[in-house]
Formats: structure tokens, C-alpha cells, sequence
């Protein structure tokens, strides 16, 4: 009996035990997942600090007559009726180099740039690619000494999944930060761009957005807001930084692009072009089964 006893006593203590040591736990991994939390929180903040002051609000005067961007879904960020085009650019080079897109900047007669602390600076354009949508601008006159630069990602190891922030003028409200992640990679056939090989996300980015930054976790700029999809939420596209920094190079060092290309196009074989083909000198038949 008094053993009986002592073994009801010691299950007793062995399921509290238990209890009490699943509890601990429950805290523990509780305190770990906020403390997780609270880490990815401040790191967050870090980076959107420190990449923030390399972006630029850009205020551009269009010329009178000047073609407007044609509707196209997805299509770039439309420019105000006023003749005044709003958009975003982003810092790359000490000597006061910045890229944004081109159908901000195009058939401009004068460029604005903000930077973050409200300092105002007449901008020249460097060079346009219409090709990729991508244009080169520079502070004309004196550049500040603390002018900050982005720093680049590499844009081709990027992974579907990955944070993604988005940094701009959105409708005139400069600097606004927006999340999200990387949708997509390798989106093409929009008929915006000659070269089409964009990234898609879901962060918030619109109308002033165009040229802006598109961030991973780390702050580094791995796309250029381009694109969204007219009157969708959550469908965003921004041109691989690879790309924009590649034909920002061309830009700046010679004020052209130059893009290789294959002097092949495929077309459908049809029962006119084989007949044309086989009735020509070119030494060959076409037959079709």
C-alpha cells in the first residue's frame, strides 16, 4: 500500500513537471519569436534610414506639345495634366549622377531634384534609353561633399519570396517607404519596353514612384520602380538594377546605348512565304509535311 502510495506521488509530480516545463518553454519560444521580431523591426528601420537619403524627389517641367504616355496596361506612371511630370530617382555615383526612368525625364525643359533634407538642385540630362526606360540625370553646379549613394545588389541571384521596399514620390508625398515582397522575376511581353525582363512585387508603389528604388532586406537597390498595372492593387514592376546600371554606365560615359542583338527574326511559315521561297534563287526549297 505504501509503495502504491509513493508511485501515485511521484506521477503526481511527474505530469505538474511536465506542465510546468511545457509553460517555460511556450514563454521561452514566445520571448524568442518577439525578440525575432523586434530585430527584423530595427533592421528595417536601419536600412530604410540609411538608404532613404540617397533617394531624390524629381520635379520636371515638360515641354509644351510634348507627346504624352499612351495607355497601356501595365503602363508607366501617367504625368499630370499640368505639364509637370513627378517621379524619383536614385543616386549612384559621388559626382551627383542619378538614374531614374526615362518617361519621367523625356521632352523636359527643366529638372528638379529634393533630396531628403529639403535641399532643392537644377538637374541636366545626361542621356535617355527609351529601349529600357532607363535615363541618367546630373546636379548641375557645385555637388554637395555629403551627397550619399545607394549601393547596388545584384539583381540576378535574386530569390521569389525576398523582402522587398520601395522608396519614393508617390503623388508628390516624397520619400514615402512602402513592403512587400518579390513577386516574380523575369516578367516580359508588356510592350512597354524594348527589353523587358522585369521584376514584379506587391510593395506599394505608385503614380511618383517611377525611377525610384526597389530594396532587398539589406537596403540595396535591386530594381527601378517602372511599372504598375492600371487599376490592379499589388502588381508592380521595376527593372532589374543589372540592367539600369549597365546602360547607366553607356549613359554617363558616352550619352548613348548601344544594345547587341542577332539579325534573326522567326516568322510563321505560311503557304505564301514557302511559295515566294521556293520560286526565289536562293538555292534552297522549303518543304512543309
Amino acid at each position: 500500500m505504501k509503495y502504491r502510495v509513493l508511485r501515485i506521488v511521484i506521477i503526481i509530480i511527474l505530469i505538474f513537471t511536465h506542465f510546468a516545463v511545457a509553460k517555460n518553454v511556450k514563454k521561452i519560444q514566445q520571448a524568442t519569436n518577439a525578440a525575432d521580431l523586434t530585430a527584423f523591426n530595427e533592421q528595417l528601420v536601419k536600412v530604410t534610414n540609411a538608404t532613404i537619403p540617397t533617394v531624390v524627389s524629381i520635379s520636371a517641367e515638360k515641354k509644351v506639345g510634348s507627346p504624352r504616355e499612351s495607355k497601356r496596361v501595365p503602363m508607366p506612371f501617367p504625368i499630370p495634366k499640368d505639364a509637370k511630370a513627378v517621379g524619383s530617382g536614385v543616386i549612384i555615383d559621388k559626382r551627383g549622377y542619378i538614374v531614374t526612368n526615362n518617361h519621367v525625364v523625356k521632352n523636359t525643359k527643366s529638372i528638379t531634384i529634393t533630396l531628403f533634407d529639403k535641399r532643392m538642385f537644377p538637374c541636366e540630362m545626361i542621356g535617355s534609353d527609351p529601349a529600357t526606360d532607363i535615363a541618367v540625370i546630373k546636379i548641375q553646379g557645385d555637388i554637395p561633399a555629403d551627397l550619399p549613394i545607394a549601393q547596388l545588389a545584384d539583381s540576378d541571384t535574386l530569390k521569389v519570396g525576398e523582402i522587398a521596399i520601395a522608396i519614393g514620390n508617390p503623388f508628390g508625398f516624397g520619400h514615402t517607404v512602402t513592403m512587400g515582397i518579390i513577386s516574380a522575376t523575369g516578367r516580359e511581353g508588356f510592350g512597354l519596353a524594348d527589353y523587358e525582363y522585369f521584376i514584379q512585387t506587391d510593395a506599394a508603389i505608385n503614380p511618383g514612384n517611377s525611377g525610384g528604388p526597389l530594396l532587398n532586406a539589406q537596403g540595396e537597390v535591386v530594381g527601378v520602380n517602372t511599372a504598375i498595372i492600371g487599376g490592379a492593387q499589388g502588381l508592380g514592376f521595376a527593372i532589374p538594377i543589372e540592367t539600369a546600371q549597365r546602360v547607366a554606365n553607356q549613359l554617363i560615359k558616352t550619352g548613348r546605348v548601344e544594345h547587341p542583338y542577332i539579325g534573326v527574326r522567326l516568322i510563321e511559315l505560311t503557304p505564301e512565304i514557302q511559295q515566294e521561297i521556293n520560286h526565289s534563287n536562293l538555292g534552297f526549297k522549303v518543304a512543309q509535311e
